[in-house]
């Protein structure tokens, strides 16, 4: 029967909940399942929390949580819920984990991980596989941080020099190495894995000619490694495994990956499972270098795995001694702009200033007049906002004639070398007025006539989903153009030199002219407009005021009320987790 029919029914323990939107009926279905399995018949006669511990334990990491935090049940009950379940979930630790130990059976001790299917560990309630993720994860990294191990985690936000110094030691490490020496360069995204490799082959070869002590031999060993490397997906690294096997990558911990390297870009989008996956698939003498800005939004997926090594690694007495945080920001050309950016990343606790003050300092940069920042407050500056986006079809008509004429691919390429003119406009949200989809609605409407078939030349188009026939990744971005034949191609936005794609071979795009905050990580822009809903909501977050800011290089442009903003840097993306305490400092 529908579970949702069967939680519905008012006799169902779980009936309230699911009415208040605290559980979904597929959860419900789910712990219907457990349940049976560990009680059998007498399940139907288990307490209405004892199921809602079950379904929310289910649950959890969907809401990208990789355990139930059972000294924080209240974040699951939404505003409108009845207040006899709001109350139920505020009952505190020690009610839940009473709760919990009555589930004898289902719930077990660390000690009976490989038995139970949940796990009560402390404050914490996990499925059985997101604690042995968790367990691995600190073990392994602790290990690899000891004597004769090759781990180096890199931390820093834009511009604070993390390529740079990455390079360096790649080109001492490649100048040196053994004949047959291996390198895998990987990323959550195939964009930033591709971007990857392009920026750290030019600052190798920047290095190299600055450098004393490395030859031109050792130049040219370090840079024929690097171009053999491989770059590509986390996940299309560890390979999908097609053999029926119980893994779900073809490299795991029986069959180790070959290379005597392995580089991690961008490791704030590394989710749990798959860091679990990838460290078990790396060979125990490989070198591991993680590299990433743990202050940018976190994974799609259960964990904050970046944060928590950075968390764990700044606790007196830790085991992690080769994590490394860099604070220099020198991407921005404009000093308000990088106090801007500053301020939101403090806003965490790291400067030592309260968050009062962090937040009367964010405001004060803000207010300030610059050429570089600017703020538009929504609803008092609807004109403002006209400008702006008017600005933007203006651009877009600009882009459309040139990418019509004689020259088109030739000057199109040539502009994005040159990104001098490059504007990106940055939602929080795909929906709304002021979301994706409505403004890149909008542009495209204002142009008319010239954008009324569908690969009109000058569309910028997003790629969403990864193609191994076109070497495309999910997040590239382009240009169509039409070349002097009449064909049309899409121009690729970065890294530059790639070859056009003709227009029949995209299979998966999106109108770009506007991306998601999401979408822009790992990317650069020289100006960017960063608009926020007029509405907080769960995706306005610290992070997502952080990484959407940090994507500009010269010039920024927000458009949000300052509630708005107040509400983000008041809110760091909350989810729970135990993988601090596990690296035992």
């Amino acid at each position: 029967m529908n579970p949702l029919v069967v939680a519905s029914r008012p006799g169902h323990p779980l009936a309230a909940a699911v009415a208040d939107g605290i559980v979904e009926p597929r959860h419900v279905a789910g712990a219907a399942v457990l349940m049976d399995l560990a009680f059998g018949r007498s399940a139907a006669g288990r307490s209405a929390d004892e199921w809602l511990l079950v379904a929310l334990a289910l649950q959890s990491p969907e809401g990208e949580h990789s355990c139930l935090d059972l000294g924080d049940m209240a974040r699951h009950a939404p505003e409108h819920a009845s207040s006899a379940v709001a109350g139920t979930l505020s009952r505190g630790e020690a009610h839940w984990s009473g709760v919990a130990r009555g589930l004898t059976g289902l719930v077990g001790t660390p000690d009976e991980a490989g038995t139970s299917l949940l796990i009560l560990d402390g404050p914490r309630l996990y499925l059985a596989r997101l604690f042995a993720d968790e367990c691995f994860v600190a073990g392994d990294l602790v290990a690899r941080s000891g004597a004769g191990r090759e781990l180096s985690v890199l931390m820093g936000g834009p511009g604070s020099g993390k390529t740079t110094l990455t390079a360096a030691r790649l080109l001492d490490r490649l100048s040196t190495a053994p004949a047959g020496f291996s390198i895998a360069l990987a990323a959550p995204t195939g964009k930033a894995a591709l971007r990857m490799r392009s920026v750290l082959s030019q600052k190798v070869e920047q290095q190299a000619r600055s450098a004393t002590g490395v030859g031109a031999a050792g130049l040219e060993r370090a840079m024929a490694v690097l171009a053999a490397s491989e770059s590509t997906t986390v996940h299309r690294l560890l390979g999908v495994s097609s053999s029926g096997s119980r893994s779900r990558y073809r490299f795991d911990h029986e069959r180790r990956l070959p290379h005597d390297l392995v580089i991690l870009d961008e490791c704030s989008m590394l989710s749990l499972e798959l860091l679990t996956s990838l460290l078990r698939a790396v060979r125990d003498d490989a070198g591991l270098w993680i590299v990433g800005d743990a202050d940018q939004l976190a994974s799609v997926g259960a964990g904050t795995v970046l944060s928590d090594i950075r968390e764990a690694a700044r606790r007196p007495g830790s085991p992690l001694a080769k994590v490394e945080e860099l604070d220099q920001m020198h991407r921005f050309s404009d000093a308000q702009v990088r106090a801007l950016v500053a301020a939101v990343r403090d806003a965490g606790g790291k400067s030592g200033s309260s968050l009062d003050r962090q937040v009367e300092a964010f405001f004060d940069v803000l207010g300030a007049a610059s050429g570089a920042l600017t703020w538009i407050e929504p609803d008092a500056n609807r004109k403002k906002v006209e400008d702006v986006l008017g600005a933007a079809v203006g651009r877009a008509h600009a882009i459309a004639v040139a990418a019509s004429g004689e020259a088109a691919e030739e000057e199109l390429a040539a502009w994005l070398a040159q990104r001098d003119n490059d504007v990106q406009l940055l939602c929080v949200h795909r929906a709304g007025r002021l979301g994706v989809a409505g403004i890149n609605q909008r542009i495209r409407s204002a142009l008319g006539a010239r954008a009324a078939e569908h690969w009109y030349p000058g569309r910028p188009v997003m790629v969403t989903r990864n193609d191994r026939r076109t070497n495309l990744f999910n997040g590239d971005t382009g240009t169509v153009v039409r070349r002097q034949d009449g064909s049309k191609v899409v121009v690729l936005s970065e890294p530059i030199g790639r070859e056009p794609v003709p227009v029949a071979r995209i299979e998966h795009h999106e109108l770009a002219y506007a991306m998601t905050v999401h979408k822009s990580q790992g990317s650069e822009f020289g100006q960017v407009v960063a608009i926020m809903p007029t509405e907080p909501s769960g995706l306005c977050t610290r992070e997502m005021l952080y990484t959407a800011i940090s994507r500009t290089r010269d010039r920024l442009t927000v458009v949000a009320s300052r509630d708005v903003l107040e509400h983000m840097l008041r809110t760091p993306i909350s989810r729970a987790t135990g993988l601090a305490d596990r690296f035992g400092a």
